[in-house]
């Protein structure tokens, strides 16, 4: 991005290159150089601020940096591990608005609180850039749009996962206090990993095994903390992560997960799955025929597959047929919509059959046939 970033911090002012053997060289910045540089740079220094100036080494380098500020505007996790940096403002030339980020709160049971904000450019006095707190407040004084995200954030052994508290959680990066690249989850992961060269990814050194296997533990440690992330569990999963070296974090949290009340077991649950009829099932018709209940649809059906979480099908919609002797069949044939029910439980059935012939036996034992009892008065019927 930058041959010679510049660095102004009160009495201090150097620039840095690579000179001679190739070292990272401090300069001092001579009075004329200082001078030269952009108004508002020396505006901020003498105000008392610190300030990194880095001029661009390649001016094509400016729309590259513009796509990856317009990705910042969109995602305030970044803010959660920059330690002490508690807001960030964006601006381009070429935009019509200003973007802050801004991490609002932190509080004592590991919640924080990011915010985003979007004010016209318009409607806020550019005058004296050096004053960032003016701006800010003419930020948030004319913001148009606001996006807060609150954050449940766990550690363990050095690791740090961050939860986004939303109903339909967005995919997060691995983060090692500058985002690195997602791995599938929709959970963030902080620590101080080892990376390669390029910051695109992990060494696969034994430090950073260690750190990943911490990862687990401190989200199954949010989970027990608290009932909201627990609920999502399963959410937070996403798909199973692309790069094999993060295979045992999900191994390890759904085994976690097998003790965790909140996350029904195979032993009470189960998926609907595509067959048309589950979707004519009553919650209580499964629970009382077969002590089961329908996972909630919001859990990613990959994940209750690795939990071990069957899929409802013939034996228990054979159970279902039987529960009351039939008298959920007798239900649906007073029903408006009984020919579409009809049409996909006898479709079920056979499709039973034609993949394992020994449920013929048992199909020939249902009553499912609806026989009216006085000539066509539906009214009054029995099954066969």
């Amino acid at each position: 991005v930058s041959d010679c970033p510049h660095v102004l911090s009160g009495e201090w002012r150097f620039r840095f290159g690579a000179r001679g053997l190739d070292m990272l060289t401090p300069t001092w910045i001579e009075d004329s150089e200082y001078a030269a540089l952009p108004q508002e740079v020396i505006g901020a220094h003498k105000s008392g601020q610190t300030v990194f100036y880095l001029p661009l080494a390649d001016a094509l380098i400016a729309s590259s940096i513009e796509i990856d500020m317009r990705a910042m505007a969109s995602d305030s996790t970044q803010l959660l591990f920059l330690r002490r940096i508690r807001e960030i403002q964006l601006d381009h030339a070429s935009w019509d608005h200003l973007v802050c980020l801004r991490l609002e709160s932190q509080v004592g049971d590991g919640q924080m609180t990011t915010a985003i904000d979007i004010a016209p450019r318009d409607g806020i006095a550019m005058g004296d850039k050096s004053d960032r707190s003016m701006i800010l407040q003419e930020i948030l004084g004319m913001s148009q749009s606001r996006k807060e995200t609150r954050f449940q954030t766990c550690s363990h052994e050095g690791v740090t996962v961050a939860l986004p508290l939303l109903e339909d959680p967005p995919p997060q990066r691995v983060f090692a206090f500058l985002p690195i690249r997602s791995v599938g989850f929709r959970f963030a992961v902080q620590s101080a990993f080892h990376l390669t060269a390029s910051r695109a990814d992990l060494h696969r050194s034994a430090e950073n095994t260690k750190r990943r296997n911490a990862v687990a533990r401190a989200f199954l440690k949010a989970c027990q903390g608290n009932a909201e992330v627990s609920s999502m569990a399963l959410k937070y999963l996403g798909t199973e992560p692309a790069d094999s070296f993060w295979f045992p974090v999900r191994t390890a949290i759904l085994a976690g997960l097998q003790d965790l009340a909140c996350v029904m077991t195979a032993r009470s649950c189960l998926l609907r799955g595509e067959d048309p009829v589950a979707a004519w099932v009553p919650e209580s018709l499964l629970r009382d025929a077969c002590g089961l209940q329908f996972a909630v649809a919001g859990n990613p059906r990959e994940a209750m597959h690795d939990l071990g979480v069957k899929t409802f099908g013939f034996s228990e919609l054979v159970q279902c047929l039987h529960h009351n002797a039939g008298g959920w069949v007798k239900t649906m044939w007073g029903e408006p919509l009984r020919s579409s029910f009809f049409s996909d439980l006898y479709g079920s059935l056979a499709d039973s059959i034609h993949s394992d012939a020994s449920c013929l036996a048992e199909v020939q034992r249902l009553q499912i046939f609806p026989l009216a009892k006085h000539g066509s008065d539906t009214s009054h019927h029995a099954v066969a």
